[in-house]
């Protein structure tokens, strides 16, 4: 409720403030909840067994990411993997925006076939 009190004279619209009013409590019931989520133990078995499937999982990313052309290698290793921005991958390979978006959708699809379980 202080949050509300405090921020009550910055509402621009009377009729908004129950939705707005809703959003403020939803959110702070979400954070709540997030605080509140019990730890779970450390179960050994299933932590090795979780990265033995990490490796799989790796080795098959590497193989999918390996049997790409390298246009799209390129545009999927920078912005899914180092974190570029779709801009920033524009400009580090020096092509346009929409090139990169292509290549970068082109990319993904050929990675979903390359990893869809149908495949093996």
């Amino acid at each position: 409720m202080w949050i509300v009190a405090r921020r009550v004279p910055t509402l621009r619209a009377t009729a908004a403030l129950s939705s707005w009013l809703f959003v403020t409590v939803r959110r702070l019931c979400h954070r709540l909840l997030k605080q509140q989520q019990p730890v779970e133990s450390f179960d050994e078995e299933a932590h090795f067994g979780a990265m033995e499937s990490q490796d799989a999982l790796r080795l098959d990313l590497t193989n999918a990411l390996a049997g790409l052309a390298t246009i799209y290698r390129e545009v999927i290793v920078l912005v899914d993997v180092m974190g570029y921005t779709v801009p920033e991958a524009a400009d580090s390979l020096s092509i346009g925006l929409e090139a990169t978006k292509s290549r970068l959708h082109r990319a993904r699809s050929l990675m979903r076939q390359q990893l869809s379980p149908l495949d093996r």
